[in-house]
């Protein structure tokens, strides 16, 4: 099954390109705050994707 909604879309989108940011300041010598901030907000938008996804397969298997 495949949660296929634009709300979805948007947040998986802003994951992935979080994470082509936080590669490419890793490749450029970022300092360690700097990943650290960035992955920061990888990890809080990977959060946004999982509660979204939970929420509507909760909802999808009531």
């Amino acid at each position: 099954m495949n949660i296929c909604d634009d709300e979805m879309l948007v947040l998986s989108e802003n994951e992935k390109k979080l994470e082509q940011e936080y590669e490419a300041m890793k490749k450029s010598g970022a300092s360690s705050e700097q990943l650290w901030s960035k992955a920061n907000e990888l990890h809080k938008a990977n959060e946004a994707c999982n509660n979204y996804a939970s929420k509507h397969m909760s909802a999808y298997s009531s």
